[in-house]
């Protein structure tokens, strides 16, 4: 078999029984037995189309000059020597170099 349908199957499967075990802990004792219907059919539907949605989120990443000072209690700087990156916050610098 191919390997996309065994991952699809996989989560399809792993996503079935999540909605299972909350059904079976949330609905069991439900006496209003078309929640109880609707919710079944929705955690089926969902179980095999989540698998196949693709979720993408695109952030701007903006470039922000170098902090102003290093008593900025904030302060990130990054410096040219053999450190790339030096961190302050609060009282306690750390730069790379640290480990």
């Amino acid at each position: 078999m191919n390997t996309q349908v065994l991952l699809f199957l996989g989560k399809a499967a792993l996503l079935t029984f999540v909605f299972v075990l909350m059904y079976r802990l949330l609905l069991r004792r439900e006496t209003f037995h078309g929640l109880k219907r609707g919710a079944l059919i929705l955690s089926l539907v969902l179980s095999y189309v989540l698998p196949v949605t693709v979720i993408t989120v695109h952030r701007d990443i903006t470039k922000s000059p170098v902090a102003q000072t290093k008593s900025d209690p904030t302060f990130l700087s990054c410096c040219t020597n053999k450190c790339p990156c030096t961190i302050r916050i609060g009282r306690r610098e750390r730069s790379c170099s640290d480990t």
